[in-house]
């Protein structure tokens, strides 16, 4: 199976310098991240979300997800935001999981 696309999601930050050439999406693995709180949302070919989270170590938690998550295989592109910090990753979560209620999100903050 091939890795997941990722994109950037301009809505939670700026693009950065050194995102990759969005003409090729096949080297996103080689991207050098610099450190900061991350929100990224699993989509599906043609389903709506998949998964939304958050985390300080964005290639550690795909990689985590990648291992043990049955519903892996069906990612086919990640939008990934760079927060501004740990507080604002959160709240960007919090919102993306109540707009989009992802299928495999177990917690779903508008129901907690």
């Amino acid at each position: 199976m091939a890795k997941p696309r990722l994109y950037w999601d301009a809505e939670v930050g700026d693009f950065p310098e050194w995102i990759y050439d969005p003409n090729d999406r096949t080297r996103w693995h080689q991207l050098t991240i610099p450190d900061g709180w991350y929100v990224y949302t699993m989509f599906g070919v043609s389903r709506p979300a998949l998964y939304i989270g958050m985390t300080g170590h964005l290639y550690r938690r795909l990689a985590q997800h990648a291992r043990s998550k049955p519903w892996w295989t069906e990612v086919d592109h990640i939008i990934v935001g760079l927060a501004e910090s740990r507080e604002a990753a959160h709240e960007w979560e919090r919102r993306y999981i109540r707009r989009a209620n992802p299928v495999y999100n177990l917690e779903r903050y508008g129901a907690i």
